[in-house]
């Protein structure tokens, strides 16, 4: 919803505030603050407003009336990735817009359900204004009036954010999904060098990754005009391979990789920090910077895996590799007890070594009860034939429990499958999105699986245990992902990802979901188990990490898990870029818990 600068007046409304600055605000500021951004400003709306009667914390008005039409197009795509990444009043995962049990939220079971639409409509933690930003003035004027008002402020991108990173109550949001400029470069020099790093793709901070990967779904909808702008094919048709996140909504541009991102394709070519050639930022003093290896060199380590906060980006430039004709393998066991998936994992688990010395790519995905488990593994470099080698333990394996106690195995054995993007479009399943749910990470080091039978049974056990504690639900209970940069040593320190993400052989992600009527009692409860089943697991993976993108909420000891050594290096470039801490959020380097606009983090 607009506020052009005739209506900006006439449709202020004060929000109950309980971030310090926000009521504060006069109208004329919020005025001249639509003006200096060419009248993106906006007033926000939860997606699901046209299907309620009620409304709290929303501008009023005939605008925001019921809408029958509306509420039927909105049921109809609440759980699909793409509308909602295209929504500001939507995230993928609805904590991010709930606030102490207060949302918008639809049933995602069955999002015409009249039940969850008695309630009011609440704006819960989806910031009142946004910029739609579409240059770095307009990120410098944001910064100019929240630290003139003391509003907070946020950065959305795409809305994949699983701890509620990119919204706050009562606070500005910098909306930068349309920044979509790509570009590839055959011989790329970053700014300030003299000598070429080779192939390179330039994303805006707007970009996803399936449009990085094949470009050509990339547009930008000016939200007056309704202007569309398509940009070309990129990674795919220039033969090239790209480092990037599993789901395709996950920006390409942000905080995947401001926090590490690991990847199928990180056992190759490392996680997503490594393959980072150059940020253009916006930092909180509001001064546009270029860092690469050239210049603001200790900002460009920083932001190479030290997480968000440290500026707001604008493009990064990425490494480009050849193009791989990638083996796939689905291996699919059905009826399956929770004991016997866990003996195909200790059988998979005994050949990680070499699978990265091979520089494979996967995960292992366990159920909670007997049903249907699965690995998916994939290789760029090797042949079918060494492929089929390094994999038949695994494939034997299973094989010998066909037809017992009624489980069924399916094989879909090693064929070249194309390149990454195809893989992409056929083989990477996505979580279910337009519901909460809560996720935790441990970094699996390699010695639990290197160090004798005793010391991988203790890490097994501990494993069952946690995952019988989380429970089921609808978001898988467990992914073992095979994504750790295990041939990618960084010996001379270029990236600030904890250090055990380098001697690690899996990253292990729980994850628990909730309705659209859980009450935050209800919602703390969930965090508080889903912490204590990693606890059972950090007690056997002594000095291990977590992936600051996928985190336990509740983790008291951040940054120590997110970057262990590196945290005193990264708190001093915090303080000078940001001595004030604009650019804050839960968690990140710096943060203070005690920040008004953590108060829904605080249970």
């Amino acid at each position: 919803m607009a506020l052009s600068r005739s209506l900006f007046l006439a449709c202020f409304f004060f929000f109950k505030a309980s971030a310090q600055g926000f009521t504060s605000v006069t109208p004329q500021q919020w005025a001249a603050l639509n003006s200096s951004v060419d009248g993106r400003l906006y007033v926000s709306v939860p997606i699901a407003q046209p299907c309620f009667d009620q409304l709290t914390g929303i501008v009023s008005g005939d605008t925001l009336a019921p809408n029958a039409d509306k509420c039927s197009q909105i049921q109809s795509t609440w759980s699909n990735t793409t509308f909602r990444v295209q929504q500001f009043g939507a995230y993928e995962q609805t904590f991010s817009e709930r606030l102490h049990g207060a949302n918008c939220d639809l049933n995602a079971l069955d999002p015409t359900d009249p039940e969850a639409t008695t309630t009011p409509c609440s704006i819960g933690s989806i910031p009142p204004y946004h910029i739609d930003v579409r240059t770095a003035a307009d990120i410098q004027a944001a910064l100019k009036f929240v630290n003139k008002t003391n509003v907070p402020l946020v950065v959305k991108g795409t809305g994949h954010d699983y701890l509620g990173r990119s919204s706050a109550p009562n606070s500005l949001a910098l909306w930068t999904k349309n920044l979509l400029n790509q570009t590839f470069h055959e011989d790329f020099v970053p700014e300030g060098c003299n000598e070429s790093v080779g192939r390179a793709l330039t994303n805006g901070a707007g970009v996803t990754w399936i449009q990085a990967y094949e470009g050509q779904s990339s547009f930008v909808v000016d939200a007056r005009s309704r202007q569309l702008t398509v940009h070309g094919i990129v990674a795919d048709a220039n033969n090239a391979t790209i480092v990037g996140g599993a789901f395709q909504s996950v920006g390409a541009s942000g905080g995947w990789h401001m926090g590490g991102g690991h990847s199928f394709m990180s056992g190759k070519h490392g996680v997503g920090a490594d393959t980072i050639l150059q940020y253009k930022i916006v930092t909180a003093d509001g001064k546009l910077r270029v860092a690469n290896k050239c210049q603001n060199q200790d900002l460009f380590w920083a932001l190479r895996g030290g997480g968000s906060g440290f500026g707001v980006s604008l493009e990064s430039t990425i490494a480009a590799y050849p193009a791989y004709d990638i083996k796939v393998a689905i291996v699919q066991i059905q009826n399956i007890t929770v004991d016997a998936q866990f003996e195909v994992f200790r059988v998979f688990a005994r050949l990680r070594q070499r699978l990265a010395n091979e520089g494979w790519g996967g995960a292992f995905l366990p159920e909670f009860t007997p049903g249907t488990m699965a690995i998916s593994m994939v290789n760029p470099t090797l042949s079918d034939e060494e492929a089929l080698d390094t994999f038949s333990p695994v494939i034997d394996y299973v094989n010998s429990i066909n037809g017992t106690d009624g489980i069924l195995v399916a094989v879909n054995g090693f064929q070249p499958s194309g390149n990454y993007l195809f893989v992409q479009r056929n083989y990477i399943a996505t979580v279910p999105v337009g519901l909460g749910a809560f996720i935790g990470s441990r970094l699996l080091p390699m010695s639990s699986f290197t160090s004798g039978e005793e010391t991988l049974d203790e890490l097994i056990v501990a494993m069952k245990a946690g995952l019988k504690k989380v429970g089921p639900g609808v978001w898988p209970p467990m992914e073992i992902l095979m994504d750790t940069p295990l041939l990618t040593p960084d010996t001379k320190k270029e990236t600030s990802v904890h250090p055990a993400w380098r001697s690690s052989a899996f990253v292990m992600v729980w994850g628990v979901s909730y309705s659209h009527n859980t009450t935050a009692q209800e919602e703390k409860a969930l965090m508080t188990n889903l912490h204590d089943a990693l606890d059972i697991v950090r007690k056997v993976t002594p000095g291990s990490a977590e992936y600051v993108n996928e985190a336990d909420i509740l983790a008291d000891n951040s940054s120590e898990v997110f970057w262990g050594p590196n945290y005193p290096a990264l708190l001093a470039i915090k303080r000078k870029y940001d001595p004030h801490n604009v650019l804050t959020g839960w968690q990140y380097v710096g943060f203070d818990r005690r920040n008004p606009m953590f108060d829904r983090f605080n249970l």
